[in-house]
């Protein structure tokens, strides 16, 4: 009767090891997934393409509100 009992718990703990195993596998996997590495220069040149974003709609917002006038001051017809 001990015998099948040191089995069953040999078995029980073999499968333990083996689940905590993939368990700690898989979360170090998952982990490192979470955490991209951005490096310096791609978050500077995001932060420029976001400020020419916001002055390119500025600007347009301010073409937006000028009048026909204004807006055909400085066109130079040529023939």
């Amino acid at each position: 009767m001990s015998n099948l009992f040191y089995e069953r718990k040999t078995k029980c703990l073999g499968l333990a090891f083996w689940l905590l195993f993939w368990a700690v596998l898989v979360g170090t996997m998952l982990h490192n997934c979470s955490k991209p590495v951005v490096s310096v220069a791609k978050l500077e040149m995001s932060r420029r393409e976001r400020l020419a974003d916001l002055e390119a709609q500025a600007l347009g917002e301010q073409y937006e509100s000028m009048s026909t006038e204004e807006k055909m001051k400085g066109i130079v017809y040529e023939r």
